[in-house]
């Protein structure tokens, strides 16, 4: 779509899908609910801890599913709107990933230290 966008212009394409929250829906599609939530949580894990671009509007109606183009019986993520985003420092990203790392194995001392460990 770059062809048609410009500095001021913004180019958008509809996407047919329905709600992350629509469980009515992707049992209809027999989408695997858990399948999706992990694939979901990847992304946006993906998104802080490794590449530090984040969408930062993730509601339902900014995530969806549908069936995979090139293969109907499968599902596919799509994320929508990425008007609002952040770029994160390398050194806020070290620090955040740590700060999980040290929550999840329940070292509050090196939790709440600020420097990388």
């Amino acid at each position: 779509m770059q062809e048609y966008s410009r500095e001021r212009v913004m180019v958008s394409e509809w996407i047919d899908g329905f709600k992350i929250t629509d469980t009515n829906k992707m049992q209809e599609n027999k989408f695997d609910k858990k399948t999706i939530m992990n694939q979901l949580i990847r992304a946006f894990a993906e998104q802080v801890f490794v590449s530090g671009f984040i969408h930062c509007d993730p509601h339902p109606g900014n995530v969806l599913v549908r069936p995979h183009p090139q293969n109907p019986k499968s599902h596919q993520l799509v994320i929508l709107d990425f008007g609002l985003c952040l770029s994160i420092s390398e050194k806020f990203r070290l620090e955040y990933a740590n700060f999980w790392k040290h929550m999840f194995s329940n070292n509050v001392r090196k939790m709440l230290n600020r420097r990388t460990a």
